[in-house]
């Protein structure tokens, strides 16, 4: 899977990133409620994606129509992913002609699997 390979250390209990990519999306457990800050720069909002499964962070300060969102890369995705801690996953999949499942936006600060069916380039609205 594209972009997934990431991994933190912890020390003293601060989580150190070994490398941190604009665009990608990334996984941290807490064992408790508690403020992340990532300082930085505001990332390109063209965002590679590859044939197969993509995790990808939400560059967007606005949440976005999944529809309006993904519009760049129509009909090259069939599967978008996101996972809520109180609802569990969210999801819309394409099947036989139809889309079926109940995510409808995307909202900044949230990772999402997307799956290409080939190799395309997400331009964030």
């Amino acid at each position: 899977m594209a972009g997934v390979t990431k991994h933190i250390m912890l020390v003293t209990g601060t989580a150190i990133w070994i490398k941190l990519e604009p665009s990608k999306g990334y996984w941290v457990y807490m064992k408790e409620a508690a403020n992340l800050t990532i300082n930085g720069y505001a990332p390109d909002k063209n965002i590679s994606l590859d044939s197969g499964w993509n995790l990808i962070g939400w560059p967007s300060n606005e949440t976005t129509q999944v529809i309006e969102a993904l519009a760049s890369i129509n009909n090259s995705y069939d599967k978008v992913f996101t996972y809520d801690q109180n609802g569990g996953w969210e999801y819309m999949a394409y099947y036989d002609g139809t889309w079926y499942g109940y995510l409808d936006v995307m909202k900044p600060g949230k990772g999402y699997w997307i799956y290409m069916e080939e190799a395309g380039s997400l331009q964030v609205p």
